[in-house]
């Protein structure tokens, strides 16, 4: 046989089976392979015509850019019509050393542990981390209900339920209906909005119907509770105490110039029944934070670590970043353009780094976002937080490629483009905040934050998980 069929059979089949050694390899690249062996070995075969004139060189260029745009289709129609739950990334085994079953402490990592942030048991002993809030109430609103339900209502300076708040006490007779009324002047320019309280009563037995409403100059919305003997309400303390905090979210059609929140209490018992209101707050978005007290603002919650010592030193030799969080919002009460981070790991101006949020305008679906020269690709997950539910987060990186695992579902990407952290090395990380944005605070409750220097498998991951809670 002539030697240029084994040179073209040999380089046919080397490509062929070049991506099962070199995972990484683009597909155009070995379709182009096995085309120019192919390309030699029936090139002799191959009959010109003799009105063609160019040389035969030409004629193979353009054969194999064929080939190779039809592989470059191919794998942007399969990544495309793959749904992302199956498009997991094979382990790389080079990249993720052998650990024995109960070794914990030979993990590759970068932070060793957060101590403030790191959980021992689930999620209970994390820290909550929120964005930024106004109580747009006015500062003396509590002295105004006071004020004008003097007959019934008394003010004290401090209240059972939060020390440092002031508490409207009410004495309410046999089928007594009371009406309050706080009123407060909005100067964000948001529509959206939530009135809370907390109302409380020492009366295990205590039967109240609530109605609460929030109104402003050109909209208004209200919602009914019906409290039947002691089971809405929460046992607080040591104490004999009944509490809960309705909350009622409106989005209004326009800007609104006043704010006021009703509420309605009824007595619907036979005897003389004492209630609490303490923490009137009417904030913007459409879930309740942690309490304000009237006219004042929460700032953001900010909590950072310096990037070098702790986090992956180069995401393309590996690394995985690992936490949980569990929210105090469903996703679908996200605001638009507001987004809760879990993660910012960029430079001054974002543009290097990583994120890891919950995009408001796509359902609230958690997200991995990495940022080179002000370019970002993201992978999303289908998970929509819902509120009070726990989450473990685990997000990995290796030779452009990107796994993101909420609870044991993954959703991966290859051919991303990774930011180069020795960039960010000068660079504090964020836990729960976003420097750029102290509204975009994670509003969750955030543990077992960590971070390795490896592609962890999902083995070693869960030996490390195991150690967090011991």
């Amino acid at each position: 046989m002539d030697k240029g069929v084994y040179i073209g059979l040999g380089v046919a089949i080397f490509f062929g089976l070049l991506p099962f050694g070199v995972k990484s390899i683009p597909i155009p690249v070995t379709w182009m392979g096995m085309a120019f062996g192919i390309l030699i070995l029936l090139w002799p075969l191959v009959p010109l015509d003799p009105m063609f004139n160019g040389p035969r060189v030409l004629i193979a260029i353009a054969i194999l850019l064929a080939v190779a745009g039809a592989g470059w289709y191919y794998a942007i129609r399969n990544e495309a019509t793959t749904p992302e739950h199956n498009r997991r990334i094979p382990e790389l085994a080079a990249e993720s050393p052998n650990l024995p079953s109960d070794a914990t402490a030979n993990l590759p990592r970068n932070v060793v542990n957060i101590p403030n942030v790191l959980s021992k048991e689930s999620l209970a002993p994390g820290i909550y981390l929120e964005g930024r809030r106004y109580n747009v109430l006015d500062k003396d609103c509590m002295e105004n209900i006071a004020a004008t339900n003097s007959h019934i209502a008394k003010l004290t300076p401090s209240s059972e339920i939060a020390p440092d708040a002031k508490q409207i006490t009410l004495n309410l007779e046999p089928q007594r209906i009371v009406n309050l009324e706080f009123n407060g002047s909005p100067m964000l320019h948001r529509r959206d909005y939530t009135f809370s309280y907390i109302v409380f009563a020492e009366d295990p037995n205590a039967k109240l119907d609530i109605l609460s409403s929030i109104e402003s100059d050109t909209d208004a919305d209200r919602l009914k509770y019906d409290f039947i003997g002691a089971t809405p309400f929460q046992d607080i303390r040591a104490k004999n105490i009944r509490t809960f905090r309705p909350q009622l979210s409106h989005f209004f059609p326009e800007v609104p110039r006043f704010l006021r929140g009703k509420i309605t209490i009824t007595n619907t018992t036979a005897k003389l029944l004492t209630v609490a209101i303490v923490l009137p707050v009417i904030e913007e978005g459409l879930f309740a934070s942690s309490p304000i007290n009237c006219g004042a603002k929460r700032a953001g919650d900010f909590l950072s670590y310096a990037s070098k010592g702790n986090m992956p030193n180069d995401l393309e030799k590996g690394g995985t970043i690992s936490f949980s969080f569990s929210p105090s919002w469903n996703a679908d009460r996200l605001t638009p353009g507001i987004d809760p981070h879990f993660l910012n790991w960029t430079d001054a101006n974002e543009r290097n780094g990583i994120k890891i949020f919950s995009d408001s305008k796509d359902h609230g679906k958690i997200k991995v976002a990495t940022i080179v020269n002000s370019k970002t690709t993201t992978v999303a997950s289908e998970i929509t937080p819902l509120k009070g539910t726990a989450y473990s987060v685990d997000v990995r990186f290796s030779s452009q490629r990107v796994d993101l695992s909420i609870n044991g579902n993954a959703w991966s990407k290859l051919n991303v483009a990774l930011p180069n952290v020795s960039k960010l090395t000068d660079q504090q990380f964020y836990i729960g905040s976003n420097p750029s944005n102290e509204d975009d605070g994670a509003f969750s409750t955030m543990s077992d934050f960590r971070a390795y220097g490896a592609w962890l498998s999902d083995e070693q991951i869960k030996i490390a998980r195991a150690g967090a809670m011991r």
